[in-house]
C-alpha cells in the first residue's frame, strides 16, 4: 500500500503514512484551565421586619389629648387594647407594650374625669334652680276719689204711717282724718285726700318742712273719750313721693314714676315723729296688721275718725 509523506507542523519532520490512514489534521484548542475556587455567592437579602405597633403611639397621644377633650378618651382605650392584642414579644420591644398601656391607662382616667365633671355640673345646676326664687307680682296701687253722685230728687210720696219712735242717729262725719302736728304733739283734722306731709297750724319745722302728717288713731274703749285715744303709728312721703302722687292723683300722668315714688317714698314712725324708717306698700300692709293686733293688748283696739 502506497504511503504519503506528511510534515509535522508542530516539529517540521516528514513522517511517511499510508493512505488508506490518512484522516483530517487534527486541530489543537487551547482550553484555558479553570481555577478550583468556587465563584463568590451573592450575600442573601432579606426583607426588614417592623418592630413598632402602629397604634401605640397614636393610643397614647390621645389618651394626653383626652383629658381635656371628651370623646377622645374613648379611642385611646381601643388603640389601646387593640395594641396590646397584637404585641409579639420576640418582635415588638418593651416600650411598644408601655405606649399601648399608658394610653389605655389615660384613655380610663380621662373617661373617670369627664364622668365627675358631669356629676358636678348636674349638682350646681339643681342647687341652682332650687335657690332661685319666683319673680314677684308687682302690685299697683292706685288712689282714686270717689266722684260726687248728683241725683234728681225723688217725687213725692204719701206720707208713711207714723212708726215707733227711735234713737236719734249718730252724727255723720265730716269726711276728714286726723293728722299730727309735729311742732306741737297735737292732732287736727283734715281732707283725707291730702298726700302728708302737709301745712300744720303751727306752721313748718324748724327744717321748714310741713310739719302735718298722717296719725293712725285707736282707742281701747269709747272714741267719743278723747282722753282714751292714742296714736299708734304715723306715716308721711318724702317730697319726690308726695309730688308724683298729687299728680297722678289730679292728671293721672307719669302712672310708672308714681308707682316706683311710692314703693320706696313712704315712711313710718310710731314714736312721736323721732325716728322714720322707709317701707314698701306691700310691707307697710303687714306692718299694719301687726300693730292692730298688738292694739290694747289683744287687738281690740278701735279706729278713731274726726267727729
Amino acid at each position: 500500500m502506497g504511503g504519503r509523506k506528511v510534515r509535522c507542523k508542530v516539529c517540521g519532520a516528514s513522517i511517511a503514512v499510508p493512505v488508506g490512514e490518512l484522516k483530517p489534521p487534527l486541530t489543537m484548542v487551547a482550553v484555558e484551565q479553570e481555577t478550583s475556587e468556587p465563584a463568590a455567592s451573592p450575600p442573601l437579602q432579606t426583607e426588614p421586619v417592623d418592630t413598632q405597633l402602629p397604634l401605640s403611639t397614636p393610643a397614647m397621644a390621645c389618651g394626653f389629648v383626652g383629658l381635656a377633650v371628651p370623646g377622645v378618651n374613648l379611642a385611646a382605650i381601643v388603640m389601646g387594647i387593640v395594641s396590646l392584642g397584637r404585641f409579639d414579644d420576640e418582635v415588638h420591644p418593651p416600650e411598644e407594650r408601655r405606649k399601648a398601656v399608658t394610653g389605655v391607662a389615660l384613655g380610663v382616667l380621662a373617661l373617670l374625669l369627664h364622668f365627675i365633671a358631669l356629676l358636678i355640673g348636674l349638682a350646681v345646676a339643681f342647687w341652682g334652680q332650687r335657690n332661685v326664687q319666683p319673680p314677684q307680682p308687682r302690685q299697683v296701687v292706685i288712689y282714686q276719689q270717689a266722684a260726687p253722685v248728683i241725683q234728681d230728687d225723688p217725687p213725692p210720696q204719701p206720707a208713711p204711717a207714723p212708726t215707733p219712735a227711735k234713737p236719734a242717729p249718730r252724727p255723720r262725719r265730716s269726711g276728714n282724718i286726723y293728722y299730727y302736728d309735729l311742732n306741737t304733739g297735737q292732732l287736727f283734722a283734715d281732707k283725707a285726700s291730702l298726700t302728708a306731709p302737709i301745712d300744720a297750724p303751727s306752721g313748718p319745722t324748724t327744717k321748714g318742712k310741713n310739719a302735718g302728717v298722717k296719725a293712725y288713731v285707736f282707742s281701747c274703749g269709747d272714741c267719743s273719750d278723747e282722753t282714751q285715744q292714742f296714736v299708734a303709728w304715723m306715716e308721711r312721703h318724702i317730697p319726690a313721693a308726695k309730688e308724683l302722687r298729687e299728680k297722678g292723683d289730679a292728671a293721672r300722668v307719669d302712672i310708672d314714676g308714681l308707682i316706683d315714688a311710692l314703693s320706696t317714698g313712704l315712711e313710718v314712725s310710731d314714736d312721736d315723729g323721732q325716728t322714720w324708717k322707709k317701707m314698701h306698700p306691700i310691707h307697710y300692709i303687714q306692718y299694719q296688721m301687726d300693730k292692730r293686733r298688738a292694739l290694747c293688748g289683744n287687738g281690740n283696739g278701735v279706729a278713731c275718725q274726726p267727729p
